[in-house]
């Protein structure tokens, strides 16, 4: 019998150790290809400190031409599969699905160049 490598969306890869690694790298790379941030610079950390975010200005109140609503959303479904590590970062965004600004579109932009700076490496690390 072949082992299970993916399941629902989910890549399962069996280590030499015994011990089993799951990850979404391909649908990662399928939403960073989706929102045009594939070739983004990749950041360290999903999120931008509350002082940076809040000294934007929030108060515009004009449509942003960001897929905004489907970016979170996707976000969503990679937070619950594999990466709990943008949890926080996806729950600030989220709060903001029905009237994003320019600095929340800034916010979901940083996600993927975070999910960018960590994807890139898979393969150099080992993992």
């Amino acid at each position: 019998m072949k082992p299970v490598t993916y399941f629902l969306g989910i890549e399962i890869d069996q280590q030499s150790d015994g011990s089993v690694k799951i990850h979404q790298f391909a649908y990662t790379e399928k939403l960073l290809k989706k929102f045009g941030m594939s070739e983004c610079r990749p950041c360290v950390t999903p999120i931008i400190s509350s002082e940076k975010a809040t000294d934007s200005d929030d108060t515009e109140t004009h449509s942003v031409k960001f897929p905004y609503r489907s970016a979170v959303g996707a976000l969503m479904h990679l937070m619950t599969g594999t990466r709990p590590d943008i949890a926080y970062a996806v729950s600030v965004v989220s709060r903001s699905m029905e009237n994003p600004t320019r600095s929340d579109v800034t916010q979901v932009k940083r996600n993927f160049r975070y999910l960018r700076g960590t994807t890139s490496s898979r393969n150099t690390s080992g993992q």
